[in-house]
């Protein structure tokens, strides 16, 4: 059976999204047939759950007339009214509540032609298979228009489609729009794709069915990201409307994937030259690179702190210029200005500020760089981030020094287990203490005992990887578990455990210390 709703959506002029007022529940009310009202009286005549069609010259939005229209359909119990209403008519206040009131759909419609749309609407109620074709073109319509990233693409299938739709990992956890099915049960369905690749049909959260298809890429076996739209009612499944749309949209969120990977690659050759240039003209750039920087959005003049991140991968089978393409777009989510400069699996940006930036403004900048990191581990599974910031540095020249204290400090994230790590090089100094200074044997061996009870318990590898990502994340229980990608209880649980095993008090920071250095000398 038609609705309301997907009868607007499918006869609708052009790609706009239908005028309707009257609330959720009146939109969804079933139409079982098709009438137009001649007059005020008339509309109180019509079949129940029939689409009334308002003659011009008898209401139009706004009308005061078409209150009283609505009054009568309401007693004929129709499930929705069709009045004439310009591009961005609105309608009074008075009788949008009256629509609610009834709980009965209003839909405005440009330029209304009464006797055109009423066999429109016949043909689809007789033949409700017309509607995919509706579906379809729209669809095809508002997939060639370019859109600015994933998320936009997606709506635009959601609800040209009119389904539920999303973008979906490997790992079964949606990348654009909303978890729709449980991780595990997507997550089981990819995976047995993995060399044959099919369309397959999931059960939802809320006891619907959720269809999926290949996304990215198309070309080859074993798809990265699956595109997945929910039936509005489960025999809907069974239409082809539902499984074309969702092709088209495949098709356009490749393509969009493609040419962004593209576009970044071509723009991002002038852009790594002029970073080297920079990087060897010291305080005193040429005039042509002053004016090339800016035409390109960077500042070199100001306080400037460098980041620079690594992503690994090499379990993830993505193409390098997606993964980047993705770390462009959480970092601008984030609040990072500058879109970094990518070499290989290498990325280099960095931030000004007009004076020396503050301790909390650096805070902000390291914790955007680590959100963003996480967001594209979330998004591309099996890729691990990590990042190292330069101090802040004055003038061009401080670039380059930035960028070659971000480099030490990445390295210093990258010989620490854990994701998305961000290290700050003026915060080094006093880990590299620990990380390398190693007792005299006597000393050795009285550090290491303090660390056995947890060593030798069961579970004990796990205990000690939980202690020693707890005290290098400042006691933090909840960054431990994002960064053990455990739940924040079974951190609780470990740590519970070892506090119980641990001959010293780890609330005391002289413990802690030996603690941490145990855990050194564990490793060498």
């Amino acid at each position: 059976m038609l609705t309301v709703t997907t009868i607007a959506r499918a006869l609708s002029e052009g790609s706009a999204e239908p005028m309707l007022l009257g609330g959720a529940v009146a939109h969804e009310r079933v139409v079982s047939g098709v009438g137009i009202v001649t007059s005020t009286s008339a509309a109180g005549r019509q079949l129940p759950n029939a689409l009334a069609i308002v003659l011009p010259e008898v209401a139009r939005l706004g009308d005061v007339s078409l209150d009283i229209v609505l009054r009568q359909a309401a007693t004929a119990r129709v499930s929705g009214v069709v009045v004439e209403g310009g591009n961005g008519s609105r309608a009074p206040l008075s009788t949008a509540r009256l629509c609610e009131r009834f709980g009965i759909a209003l839909w405005s419609y440009p330029l209304l032609d009464p006797e055109t749309l009423r066999s429109r609407v016949d043909d689809l109620v007789r033949n409700p298979d017309l509607i995919g074709a509706g579906a379809i073109r729209a669809v095809s319509s508002v997939m060639r228009r370019p859109a600015a990233d994933l998320a936009e693409l997606v709506a635009r299938v959601s609800r040209h489609l009119g389904a539920e739709t999303a973008l979906f990992g490997p790992d079964g956890r949606a990348i654009a729009g909303k978890q729709l099915a449980p991780v595990a049960e997507l997550a089981d369905q990819m995976a047995r794709r993995a060399t044959v690749t099919t369309d397959f049909v999931v059960p939802t959260s809320d006891g619907q069915l959720l269809l999926a298809v290949p996304a990215f890429p198309l070309v080859v076996d074993d798809p990265k990201f699956w595109l997945g739209a929910v039936a509005p009612r489960p025999s809907e499944l069974n239409t082809s409307h539902i499984t074309v749309g969702l092709r088209i949209g495949a098709l356009a969120l490749s393509a969009h994937l493609n040419q962004a990977s593209l576009d970044y690659e071509r723009s991002h050759g002038s852009s790594r030259a002029m970073l080297e240039e920079i990087r060897h003209s010291g305080a005193h750039p040429s005039s042509l690179l002053i004016e090339q920087t800016a035409a390109n959005g960077w500042q070199l003049f100001g306080w400037h702190v460098a980041v620079q991140l690594r992503f690994d991968s090499k379990i993830s089978d993505l193409p390098e210029p997606a993964v980047s393409y993705f770390l462009v777009q959480a970092l601008r989510r984030q609040g990072v200005r500058m879109p970094p400069v990518i070499v290989g699996r290498r990325a280099e940006l960095w931030q000004t500020w007009s004076t020396r930036p503050s301790e909390p403004e650096l805070a902000t900048l390291a914790t955007s760089i680590e959100r963003a990191m996480r967001e594209v581990e979330l998004s591309c599974t099996g890729v691990r981030l990590k990042a190292g910031i330069g101090t802040a540095r004055d003038s061009p020249a401080g670039i380059g020094a930035s960028l070659a204290e971000a480099q030490s400090a990445l390295a210093f994230a990258e010989g620490e287990q854990g994701s998305a790590l961000v290290r700050r090089a003026d915060q080094v100094t006093a880990h590299r203490l620990i990380e390398h200074w190693i007792p005299e044997s006597a000393t050795r061996e009285a550090v290491l005992e303090s660390l056995e009870p947890v060593r030798r318990a069961d579970g004990g590898d796990a205990l000690i990887l939980t202690l020693r990502s707890y005290l290098d994340l400042e006691s933090n229980a909840a960054a431990t578990a994002v960064a053990l990608r455990v739940h924040r209880n079974t951190v609780l649980q470990r740590l519970h455990r070892i506090r119980e095993l641990l001959p010293v008090d780890l609330d005391d920071p002289n413990s802690r210390l030996m603690i941490r250095l145990a855990l050194r000398l564990h490793t060498h």
